[in-house]
Parts: structure tokens; sequence; C-alpha cells
């Protein structure tokens, strides 16, 4: 997977990267609340995010939302320049 250049997914990809830029340290859960997509668009979306190197995946804690243990978010540098640094 990759990450997407146009299109609805790329802009919940963007809306993602932003909305962690305000609140990082977030859950998947957490953040599909926030922005209102399911918790599988949520992990469709973040996956490639990761892997590209634009979120980071942090330490688990319990979710605000599910209660479970969830990995949390961040932006990297590279994920900052992505969106152009916009919040």
């Amino acid at each position: 997977m990759k990450v997407i250049r146009s299109g609805m997914a790329a802009s919940q990809q963007q809306r993602i990267v932003r909305h962690l830029l305000r609140h990082p340290g977030m859950t998947r859960n957490e953040l599909a609340m926030a922005i209102g997509i399911s918790t599988a668009s949520m992990s469709a979306r973040v996956r490639p995010l990761v892997d590209a190197g634009y979120l980071r995946q942090g330490p688990a804690r319990e979710s605000a939302v599910s209660q479970r243990l969830n990995t949390t978010l961040t932006v990297t540098d590279k994920g900052r320049d992505w969106c152009g640094g916009k919040v």
C-alpha cells in the first residue's frame, strides 16, 4: 500500500495528519471518532502513512473510545512537510 495522492482517501489521509499535528498521541479509534470515519477505514488510511514514514506508532495506552490498549500515533517531520506543516 502507498500514500494516495488524490481523491477521498487522499483527503482523509491529509485530515489524519493535520489532526495529529494538533492532537499528537491519539489512538486509531480516537482519531476515527474525531474525524468521522470508520475504524476499518482509519486502519486502511493509517497503514500506508506509517509505512511511508509520515506517521510513527508510539506506545500503547488505553483508548478513551474502546477501553482497550491501542498504539498511539504521532506525525514525523516527513509527515509535517508532506502536508505543508498546515494545522
